[in-house]
């Protein structure tokens, strides 16, 4: 999956398909994005972010697992 964080606090997590460029939050300013593993256990929910956006030239940042896995644990 692809990611982007929006504002360093928003994350949109959608398909590889898609273009980091096509995705855009009203309001928001993408901060890093790159690719997304995500880790379900049963117990707990985890990630992985690797890689960098060519196409918004932001790279992924070792921060934005914290970030998704957070948003994603509240699901």
């Amino acid at each position: 999956m692809k990611y982007i964080i929006f504002d360093n606090i928003f994350p949109v997590i959608f398909n590889e398909a898609i273009g980091h460029n096509d995705i855009k939050v009203s309001g928001m300013k993408p901060t890093s994005a790159g690719f997304v593993e995500i880790f379900d256990d049963h117990f707990s929910i985890g990630t992985e972010v690797s890689g960098k956006s060519v196409s918004l030239n932001l790279p992924s940042k070792k921060e934005d697992s914290k970030i998704i896995t957070k948003i994603l644990s509240m699901y």
